[in-house]
């Protein structure tokens, strides 16, 4: 009974996560913001990210160098009987996801990327058989994938992944062996029935193979491994809590889980537990229960070593002892086989259709800002392409937070760092990580992952308005920055010294809109107006109305004082009317004697206060 509560649960789980983080499927509602994305490759990360950008309103294209039947990426060409090695809680690449199973096979895995593929009409969107050869800028500053006719592009995501062809190193003496050779992808249909199985390698798919070998009735399964690498439980638990190192490297602490893990993971099973110098927090760990079951059933073995060369039914081994680095003399074994697996894992696909300068120079992948954005160019993400290890940091929550983040670059200029920033973060991260075994940037934790988003929102106050977005999908009303320049386009678009040079008038054109000596004479007034006009006397001035010397009582007086004081209605009215025609009459005497003045051509007299103007001595009426 407990067992389908459980169920439920996680299914309430999940569909809770889907409502609260999940972007709405674009419908006549979804608010456009008018700029393209493209995305390069549909296995998980590029239709996860492809969906991102749909649902909060961008235009998507899908470039995908094979056919649909491959829709699914590493996962479309691995055996039906390969699956998640980590919780399935942990490998929600989007929030829509949604699984019934707590460690799901590569079936239903498929199955869930075509469904998000469908959800968020990205069929349509889509782009088979298009191999992506170059992206360059145009003149126009966007991007270009291969050629103008696809169109132009705001943002370039080159989700690749890690996994390309399978990988199939050539062994010394490999053509007399007279029994089978697979790949660790090929073993579908398969059968190690009655066989003595080696499985060369010592990664994720070598365990799957293993396993396959165990499974379908192998007489004795050997892993030959060159390296030393860690299993940790499968626990979700567990999992968790050996993510939780926010330093993201091997510290003096990390004896603790290394001790707790050789206690009682690796228990009795010591000459297979990582050396000292091979940390937990130095290379991804691979997370099984059931290898160490079967090495305690003496149905399998594990051996650290390097492959000496084939034999007709058999390996020459070099057998190392925990410690002994790689190529080392160790003791030579003779391993049986007739049936030989290669998990050698796959070729890693290049990134060599981006612009050259971005792997030029000591800010080569992965040292770029956050790993997956360029320093030359924040309108690139190459989410999970430059991924080289990490614990707990498989698809679960960074696919939306690195495909939004693109977004934010793309919209908002003030938010977008310039080179020079994203050259110190890079610095800032390799300082702090100074002590690490590894290179800063080749090994990270999830929980140091969520801090770098957390510290590029905090130090930059234009992205403050973001950081909901950001870190969870939830959208806003914002303005849409893109039409709004940043300060160095600003400068830019101003003219230059020599531009405003240009337009401005020479020194003959100035001289010659200067009017001349002689036009400036003929517009003075001559000698005798000047005087006329500087004899007129102004010691008369034009009558004004009469003031009435009765003043208003002081505010402080009585009120019935004021009141007997002020002058009745009617009274005003009579004196006021009084005064104004008085006025007017002396107005009108004032301007007819002024005409008269004019009319006689005589500038050189004055009014007197009875309207008469007196003209050289003379008066006229």
């Amino acid at each position: 009974m407990a067992f389908p509560v459980l169920i439920w649960l996680y299914s309430l789980l999940q569909s809770l996560l889907d409502r609260l983080f999940s972007p709405p499927p674009p419908g006549p509602g979804t608010r456009q913001h008018r700029r393209r994305i493209a995305v390069i490759g549909t296995g998980l990360t590029g239709i996860a990210s492809a969906a991102h950008c749909v649902g909060h309103g961008f235009d998507v294209t899908i470039f995908e160098a094979e056919g649909p039947e491959l829709l699914g990426g590493i996962w479309a060409r691995v055996n039906s009987t390969s699956g998640l090695q980590i919780h399935s809680l942990m490998y929600r690449f989007h929030p829509s996801v949604t699984w019934e199973d707590q460690y799901p096979k590569q079936g239903k895995i498929v199955k869930e990327i075509r469904r998000l593929w469908q959800r968020y009409g990205l069929e349509k969107r889509t782009k088979f058989h298009t191999k992506v050869t170059k992206v360059y800028k145009d003149e126009q500053g966007l991007w270009v994938v291969n050629d103008p006719s696809h169109g132009q592009f705001h943002g370039v995501i080159p989700a690749i992944g890690t996994c390309g062809a399978p990988y199939l190193p050539e062994l010394r003496g490999q053509d007399n062996f007279r029994g089978e050779i697979f790949h660790s992808s090929e073993l579908d249909g398969k059968s190690a029935q009655g066989k003595k199985v080696v499985v060369i390698g010592g990664g994720a798919s070598a365990i799957e193979a293993l396993e396959w070998a165990v499974e379908t009735g192998s007489k004795h399964t050997t892993v030959l491994a060159r390296s030393e690498k860690w299993i940790i439980p499968r626990n979700l638990l567990i999992d968790t809590l050996l993510a939780c190192n926010i330093f993201g490297y091997e510290t003096f602490w990390s004896f603790i889980p290394e001790t707790l893990l050789r206690l009682f993971h690796y228990r009795g099973l010591k000459e297979i537990s990582p050396s000292s110098e091979h940390g937990l927090y130095t290379d991804t760990p691979m997370v099984d229960n059931e290898t160490f079951r079967l090495i305690r059933a003496g149905k399998a073995a594990w051996l650290r070593g390097d492959i000496t060369e084939l034999r007709e039914k058999s390996i020459v081994f070099n057998h190392r002892a925990s410690g002994v680095p790689k190529g080392e003399t160790g003791e030579a074994k003779l391993v049986d086989a007739d049936f030989i697996v290669m998990a050698t894992g796959y070729e890693r696909p290049p990134l060599d259709f981006l612009p050259k300068e971005v792997f030029q120079g000591s800010y080569a992948p992965p040292r770029w800002y956050l790993q997956v954005f360029p320093t030359q160019h924040p309108t690139i993400c190459a989410n999970n392409a430059t991924y080289i290890a990490g614990i707990g940091s498989v698809g679960n929550w960074h696919i939306g937070m690195y495909t939004r983040l693109l977004l934010v670059f793309v919209l908002d200029p003030s938010a977008t760092p310039s080179t020079w920033w994203m050259q110190r973060w890079v610095d800032l991260i390799s300082t702090f990580k100074i002590l690490a075994p590894t290179r800063a940037l080749d090994f990270f934790t999830y929980p140091e992952l969520i801090s770098w988003f957390v510290f590029i929102i905090l130090v930059n106050p234009f992205r403050w308005k973001w950081a909901l977005f950001i870190l969870f999908g939830w959208e806003f009303p914002a303005i849409d920055h893109s039409q709004v320049p940043s300060i160095h386009q600003a400068l830019s678009a101003l003219p230059s010294f020599e531009e405003v040079q240009k337009k401005l008038p020479s020194l003959d054109q100035v001289k010659q809109n200067l009017p001349s000596l002689e036009q400036a004479k003929e517009k003075l007034p001559s000698l005798d107006q000047a005087k006329k006009l500087a004899s007129i006397d102004q010691d008369k001035k034009l009558p004004i109305i009469e003031q009435d010397d009765k003043k208003l009582p002081a505010f402080d007086q009585d009120q019935d004082e004021q009141d007997t004081s002020l002058p009745s209605l009617d009274q005003a009215g009579k004196k006021a009317k009084k005064q104004l025609t008085s006025s007017l009459k002396q107005t009108k005497k004032l301007s007819n004697g002024i005409a008269n003045g004019i009319t006689n051509g005589t500038a050189n007299g004055h009014a007197n206060g009875n309207g008469e103007v007196h003209v050289n001595g003379s008066q006229h009426d």
